[in-house]
């Protein structure tokens, strides 16, 4: 069979094909919201039916619609990718392998009939000046053929080539299709009718395929950040803002001082530049000072600063007579090192005395995406109660003597409790609290609310505060981060003894955590 490649259909298939690929993953995306929303938002509905399906939804579920996302991106990179390989490996136009075989057989014709014309010439008696002509033009005509036989070669070699080389421009669909197709073939058995509830799959091998792929995707895009970047001279300037005294870092992008305004570059470097090594310079308010000087007597429109840019009382400095004394410029002057050093920057790690690899950068950007900091308020949510509402009842207080304590104060009461049956000393309580009237007060005869989120304590007399803090820390060292639909970061992981946490995340940081205690779900 012959291997036919017409361009102008392929660079429209992929048009198309990509088109459908977004409208997948919008769908995708629609699934994950409603997943996390069944998820996060509906603790009224309880039970075994309600408590399987939960965790199936998220634990099968929700991986799944991660691997049809990086599946139809793997697709939309490989139709696009398929005419472009082509014209960069064998032309800008179609070609069939039938086409050029017959072209590169009639050239061989007709060069071999050269050949035997030039035998004839050499045969036949004529002038010497008369036989040197005819092979002249002979010999050219031979290269002139030859050539051309030559180029359609190339062409058909390329060809050839390239339809070798094409399978593997689609290798990463294979990959994720035979892992996403194992995961959906257990959905299909995954209502255990009797019982009522969802199964849970012994073999779950494939999520980790979909979990790898996604850190190779987050590779690749920090990879091809930090390339651009390793283009340009990046300054990082320490400051204590004059209004708040927090002590924050401007990033500049810069190119033979020419400050590169790139959004996206942009907020890559304020979120992951602290991690970087060997690729900032840390400077002072007047290296910027000098590089917008200059900037505005080049009078080409690139200014180095933007309006509204520089904190309050800092705008003027440098002028005559204008805030040379600031106590702003004092401290960034006279502090820097101080600045930087509260700011997180490292003199170490700048690039006057470090240099470091794009792959030794990506590693260090990877670990602080996947080493998220624990706030300080962690440890006291976990062991000591913080407050106290009808709507949510008692926060925090999960170490039991402080629940309890706390409980009795309010006037509430226990309703049930459930104990995990392979860890002691763990167990999820279901309470209630008595209901207020309109003044505020409790209600005579007193009547009860239920609080729609049960709270898991841990018994002191079996597991420290200490320990249980240590287990949060596994946990959320080794959690899965999934966003809620009003924008909340959930973050969720097991202790390396199987224990799971629940934390959240603000700012940046795990505001605060606690152990979980699910209805185990039947394994199949």
């Amino acid at each position: 069979m012959s291997i036919d490649m017409y361009l102008s259909d392929s660079e429209m298939q992929a048009e198309s094909v990509a088109r459908r690929c977004d409208s997948r993953i919008d769908g995708y995306h629609s699934l994950q919201r409603a997943i996390s929303d069944f998820y996060f938002n509906s603790a009224d509905l309880s039970g075994k039916t309600y408590d399987s399906a939960k965790e199936y939804f998220m634990t099968v579920l929700y991986p799944l619609s991660e691997g049809g996302i990086l599946l139809a991106e793997a697709v939309k990179e490989a139709v696009n990718k398929f005419p472009e390989e082509y014209k960069a490996r064998v032309d800008t136009c179609d070609w069939k392998e039938s086409e050029l075989v017959e072209t590169i057989d009639r050239l061989d014709n007709q060069i071999r009939m050269l050949y035997d014309i030039r035998d004839n010439i050499d045969f036949y008696l004529m002038p010497e000046f008369a036989r040197y002509s005819l092979l002249s033009i002979n010999e050219e005509q031979i290269e002139l053929y030859e050539e051309m036989k030559s180029a359609f070669l190339e062409k058909l070699d390329s060809l050839r080539e390239f339809n070798a080389f094409s399978p593997s421009i689609f290798s990463e669909i294979e990959i994720l299709e035979s892992s996403i197709s194992q995961g959906l073939s257990q959905v299909k058995e995954s209502w255990n009718r009797s019982s009522g509830t969802f199964i849970m799959p012994k073999d779950l091998s494939w999520r980790t395929v979909v979990t790898n792929k996604i850190k190779e995707k987050e590779e690749k895009y920090h990879k091809s950040k930090i390339k651009e970047l390793e283009k340009y001279n990046i300054y990082a300037m320490p400051y204590e803002d004059p209004k708040t005294k927090e002590v924050k870092i401007m990033w500049f992008i810069d190119k033979d001082g020419v400050r590169i305004f790139d959004e996206e570059l942009q907020d890559y470097v304020e979120k992951y530049g602290k991690n970087f090594v060997g690729m900032y310079e840390i400077v002072g308010w007047e290296k910027i000072y000098e590089l917008d000087l200059a900037a505005r007597r080049r009078g080409d429109g690139k200014n180095y600063l933007t309006d509204g840019q520089l904190p309050s009382g800092w705008e003027k400095w440098g002028q005559a007579g204008g805030f040379a004394d600031s106590i702003y410029w004092y401290s960034s002057k006279s502090g820097l090192l101080d600045l930087a050093l509260i700011a997180g920057l490292s003199y170490a790690a700048s690039k006057s005395q470090t240099k470091a690899s794009t792959g030794a950068n990506v590693a260090n950007v990877m670990d602080d995406v996947n080493d998220i900091p624990i706030g300080e308020n962690a440890v006291n949510h976990l062991k000591n109660v913080e407050g106290f509402t009808q709507q949510k009842g008692i926060v925090g207080g999960h170490n039991s003597s402080n629940f309890y304590e706390k409980l009795d104060e309010v006037g509430g009461r226990v309703v049930s409790e459930k104990t995990n049956p392979a860890i002691s000393g763990v167990k999820e309580i279901q309470y209630e609290i008595p209901k207020k009237g309109i003044d505020g007060q409790p209600r005579v005869p007193t009547e009860y609310k239920s609080i729609r989120e049960p709270k898991t304590v841990y018994d002191t007399n079996i597991i420290s505060d200490e320990q249980i803090y240590q287990w949060g820390q596994e946990a959320m060292k080794n959690g899965k981060i999934t966003v809620k639909p009003n924008g909340d970061q959930i973050i969720e992981g097991y202790a390396n003894n199987g224990l799971k946490f629940k934390g959240f995340i603000r700012e940046d940081k795990i505001t605060n955590f606690y152990p979980e205690l699910r209805l185990k779900i039947e394994e199949k």
